[in-house]
């Protein structure tokens, strides 16, 4: 069985917020690698180049950060522009 809504991987840094995408997948398998990739500039993300990146499709986004500010940015964009995005913040625990 494969997943129909792509999940994407975000990793927000000092410097860069990278995406990567990993599309559909055998229920219970991880991708060796994402399918596609988008690296923005933490300080001045291009948002429009992220909404030609994320294809007006609804995903399930997991995010990891070392900065929250930059995080909160991020999440904040999606929660307008994305609405259908499902954001789900990772921390150690996770």
């Amino acid at each position: 069985m494969a997943t129909s809504t792509p999940i994407v991987a975000i990793d927000v840094g000092n410097s860069s917020i990278k995406f990567g995408e990993f599309g559909e997948n055998a229920a219970g398998s991880m991708p060796d690698a994402p399918a596609r990739v988008l690296r923005l500039s933490s300080e001045s993300p291009d948002w429009r180049q992220l909404n030609d990146w994320l294809d007006h499709q609804p995903a399930v986004a997991y995010m990891i950060t070392v900065s929250p500010p930059v995080a909160k940015r991020l999440a904040d964009w999606l929660t307008e522009h994305r609405p259908r995005c499902e954001l789900r913040i990772l921390n150690r625990a996770d």
